[in-house]
């Protein structure tokens, strides 16, 4: 009786994104499926974090992907539209209480995320600090949960090299 109330948990958002995260472990970056699974993955977890804005594993899948999608093209401009992505919202599982299963990956995540910041965007490591760098991480997040950037990032991944 709860499962025809609430729906089967199969049919979860979030649940199709990682049916897509499991699909894309065995493609390679060429492959043109890896990027419509990369492009699912984005909008299922949009999707899920727009029915439950404290869903951290979504936040936590959804900031994968897009680093996936940075590492696709590290030197074009996919890489930097992804990576401000990702760090914004990894930065937002990081500072906004969220319930997450996934702790541990999520703090793994956000690591990794660091490291690249680091490297390529330095003036962004300091994220917390409000004033300009907090206004950019929101306009960041703002559009990472936007389906309306999977548009842009489409025209990105699409581009002639």
């Amino acid at each position: 009786m709860l499962k025809a109330l609430f729906g089967s948990a199969k049919d979860d958002p979030y649940n199709q994104a990682l049916d897509h995260f499991r699909k894309i472990r065995n493609l390679s970056v060429s492959d043109p499926a890896y990027m419509s699974n990369l492009l699912a993955i984005i909008r299922l977890c949009q999707l899920a974090i727009r029915m439950r804005p404290a869903d951290g594993d979504a936040h936590i899948l959804l900031a994968n992907a897009y680093l996936l999608a940075a590492f696709s093209d590290p030197f074009g401009e996919l890489y930097a539209f992804a990576l401000a992505r990702a760090a914004a919202a990894i930065h937002q599982w990081n500072v906004v209480p969220m319930r997450s299963k996934e702790k541990a990956i999520g703090a793994k995540v956000l690591q990794g995320i660091q490291a690249q910041l680091a490297q390529e965007r330095p003036d962004w490591m300091g994220m917390s600090i409000p004033g300009d760098i907090a206004r950019l991480h929101s306009d960041y997040y703002d559009d990472a949960v936007d389906p309306a950037s999977l548009d842009q990032m489409s025209r990105l991944i699409n581009a002639p090299n």
